[in-house]
């Protein structure tokens, strides 16, 4: 997952990146963890990813049909 992919998800469920890393149950600084996948400076790791597409999948949403171009 790309960090556009990334963002484009995590936008597209409507969610801040404190609020993402809150459902990811990432802790208080989890935030810093998704601003840097988002800035590209660290790879999304496959946990994240696999989170982020299981909310997607629940919530409805279409990773192709955000700006992430799928």
């Amino acid at each position: 997952m790309t960090p556009q992919q990334f963002r484009a998800a995590r936008n597209a469920l409507g969610l801040s990146q404190h609020a993402m890393a809150q459902a990811m149950f990432m802790g208080v600084n989890g935030w810093q963890s998704i601003l840097r996948w988002e800035k590209g400076t660290s790879k999304v790791p496959g946990p994240a990813e696999y989170a982020i597409r299981r909310m997607m999948d629940d919530a409805g949403v279409d990773l192709a049909q955000t700006n992430g171009k799928g």
